[in-house]
């Protein structure tokens, strides 16, 4: 049994459920990062540099959560609020240390090539990263936006009149297929079918299905002794016998 290819119609229909089923699944996780992560107390942070690639990409979303100062360590990445502008960045903490009794930390971006100008105070540190999800920063920033809301709406609505186009000519084309199927199914050779009479065959394309059959004639000549099958002892009439005349 050979195995049939897909054609374009399904193909096509396919896509368009993978488009759709994606794009709802984008505007889901947007949604959960920033409406329901700060309700568990969390926070989404948007990376908006190239300073900790590749382990933090441009445009990533991080899930930050709080730490401890005490509990911060070498190796974890943190983000941190400092100076008078109080601007966030996001950098890996390369050594701890204490100050008067204070924890500090020094930190330092994977793609910078010189440590952080300061150590700062490990009480300056809002959340460590939990969780990076890359390219989702650009997503949750453009859905807080009207005219982000408005895109991904009018995406959503195309890909759904797109799907509901492809499955109606689709079933169109079904139902012409059937159509001719039906109609082809009905030429076919000339079947024998059982009369009254005897055994008849069906008259086949291109020929009068008036035309009488063999078994017909047959069957006829059996019947009707006018079409000459009577026997010549029974064909006979007896002739009337002339009666003699008296003489008087």
């Amino acid at each position: 049994m050979k195995a049939t290819r897909p054609s374009v119609f399904a193909m096509t229909r396919w896509m368009l459920d993978i488009a759709i089923v994606g794009l709802v699944a984008i505007v889901v996780l947007a949604v959960v990062l920033g409406r329901v992560v700060p309700l568990v107390g969390g926070q989404t942070l948007i990376i908006g540099g190239p300073s900790m690639e590749p382990a933090v990409p441009l445009g990533s979303a991080v899930v930050i959560g709080r730490v401890a100062p005490e509990s911060i360590a070498v190796g974890d990445v943190v983000s941190v609020q400092n100076g008078d502008a109080r601007a966030i960045y996001t950098h890996r903490v390369i050594r701890t240390l204490a100050l008067n009794g204070q924890p500090y930390i020094e930190t330092k971006g994977d793609n910078n090539p010189v440590v952080d100008g300061a150590t700062v105070p490990a009480e300056t540190v809002i959340g460590r990263v939990n969780l990076t999800i890359p390219m989702m920063g650009y997503v949750v920033a453009w859905l807080s936006v009207p005219s982000g809301v408005a895109f991904v709406l009018a995406l959503g609505g195309l890909l759904v009149l797109a799907a509901l186009l492809v499955d109606s000519v689709e079933s169109d084309r079904q139902r012409a297929r059937r159509a001719t199927t039906s109609s082809g199914a009905g030429r076919g050779r000339p079947t024998l079918a059982m009369a009254s009479g005897g055994l008849e065959a069906a008259a086949p394309i291109g020929i009068s299905p008036a035309m009488p059959s063999v078994a017909g004639l047959v069957d006829a000549r059996r019947r009707r002794p006018e079409l000459g099958t009577e026997s010549p002892s029974s064909s006979r009439r007896p002739r009337p016998s002339r009666s003699k005349r008296r003489s008087t």
